[in-house]
């Protein structure tokens, strides 16, 4: 270091030429599981914009998984993980190519997002993904479609119940005296068949995103965040 007049010495930073390096890296990385994930991707695009679908939230949910990872971004400093998780990594990314040769949207789904949990991982250290990261992914699981079976099922006991609620409800307030076939209201007069939209499955979903997303945001006490998600609960 050169000696300045007044006899101290002055300190000349250089930038660091791996700094460039590890943006690039890291700029590749994501443009490659974005390239992996085209067909996982463009299916949950699918299921968020399709008409009467049951995850019109979807399209809010990235935006906001990233606004909770820039709230917690102070709880911890990222640090090089472990190899285990990008063993981890490796494992998940096979799970994926496989999933997709075989055309199973739900591993596809679940593959990804252990892509990106275990690449968080091996990036910013055990710590830093369970403070900072986990949080956003774990919202972001709340954008992911359910497989199939499951969501028919679940459409179909919640629509059973909106039928049962609303019968018991109709008789007590001597609308009309109601008798049910399945989902099917016979009164007197006409029937009421209580449809899919009726089971309230996409309310519900909507609702746990946002309340979760709202706890991230607030930074209640695990307590009372447990309260407001619950809440979404009819």
């Amino acid at each position: 270091m050169p000696p300045t007049g007044d006899g101290a010495t002055r300190k000349i930073t250089l930038p660091r030429p791996a700094d460039g390096f590890t943006v690039g890296i890291g700029a590749g990385a994501v443009l490659l599981l974005v390239w992996l994930a085209t067909d996982t991707l463009s299916f949950w695009w699918w299921e968020w914009t399709r008409p009467n679908g049951f995850y019109s939230h979807g399209v809010l949910v990235p935006p906001l998984a990233g606004l909770v990872l820039w709230h917690r971004r102070e709880l911890a400093a990222p640090k090089p993980g472990d190899l285990v998780f990008l063993l981890s990594l490796g494992f998940c990314l096979f799970a994926h190519l496989l999933a997709v040769r075989a055309e199973m949207q739900a591993a596809q789904s679940i593959s990804f997002l252990g892509i990106v949990a275990g690449a968080a991982a091996f990036a910013g250290g055990w710590n830093w993904f369970r403070r900072v990261a986990l949080p956003a992914l774990a919202l972001l699981a709340l954008a992911m479609p359910l497989p199939a079976p499951l969501l028919h099922d679940a459409t179909a006991r919640l629509q059973t119940l909106s039928a049962s609620g609303a019968q018991a409800l109709l008789n007590v307030t001597g609308f009309a005296p109601v008798t049910r076939n399945g989902n099917v209201l016979i009164m007197p007069q006409y029937t009421m068949d209580v449809d899919t939209p009726c089971s309230g499955l996409q309310t519900l979903l909507t609702a746990i995103a946002l309340s979760v997303a709202l706890a991230l945001l607030s930074d209640l006490p695990r307590a009372r965040s447990l309260v407001l998600i619950s809440l979404a609960v009819p």
